[in-house]
């Protein structure tokens, strides 16, 4: 069900952008059909939100920025997509957290370019599960105002307790999460330089772009 809600959201994001921000009044039946979709949305849209600097973000430097918001990876890329960058916030500025991040997408996805990689790339699932536990983490912990909805848009994607008894019960740990949306976290995350096609999933990167893996995104510099 949730990888369901998933393709929903991204279906009316799709035409969204097709139509000027409209989508036809249909859809309104569809989110009758399925109120957890709103839950989902809500969710999506603070995820989004968190990428931008706090206000505290806001007073200090911007490290490792060119003073545009974007990561050292953000002045590079295919021109043909810059045009097509919609959503990102006009005179704002990533946050620590943002960067982090979108560093790490830009760094492990191949260039759109030359290739794509699948969903299913074993790379990518160990950046969008990584990612999904540090989102999991500060909806338990740090989301305020909103945090029941948030909370209620993430148990949407828990696994479901195991009900089985007897010889045919698992002796294994269930797993945490029945679906990790990742092509959703890419989107969000990636907003303006990830792009997801029939071919698989690439960054805005520079032709030539070696992909690194997740453990080297995070290995310390030698020292000189």
């Amino acid at each position: 069900q949730a990888q369901f809600l998933c393709w929903l959201r991204r279906a009316m994001s799709a035409e969204a952008g097709r139509c000027n921000g409209c989508i036809r009044e249909g859809w309104s039946s569809v989110t009758q059909r399925y109120p957890e979709l709103v839950l989902w949305c809500g969710l999506r849209e603070r995820i989004g939100t968190r990428l931008w600097e706090t206000a505290q973000e806001a007073a200090l430097p911007a490290l490792g920025s060119n003073g545009s918001g974007r990561t050292e990876f953000g002045g590079r890329g295919r021109s043909r997509s810059r045009g097509r960058r919609r959503g990102i916030r006009e005179g704002g500025a990533f946050g620590k957290w943002g960067r982090k991040w979108r560093t790490a997408v830009a760094a492990v996805l191949p260039s759109g370019e030359e290739a794509a990689v699948p969903a299913t790339d074993a790379e990518v699932r160990k950046l969008a599960y990584v990612m999904w536990k540090d989102i999991a983490k500060w909806v338990a912990e740090e989301v305020e105002g909103a945090g029941d909805e948030a909370a209620r848009g993430l148990a949407l994607f828990h696994a479901e307790p195991d009900r089985i008894a007897g010889p045919l019960r698992c002796s294994e740990p269930l797993a945490e999460w029945a679906f990790v949306p990742i092509s959703d976290l890419l989107l969000v995350v990636g907003e303006g330089r990830v792009g997801i096609t029939a071919e698989g999933i690439f960054a805005d990167n520079p032709p030539g772009h070696k992909r690194l893996s997740l453990a080297d995104c995070y290995k310390k510099k030698a020292a000189t």
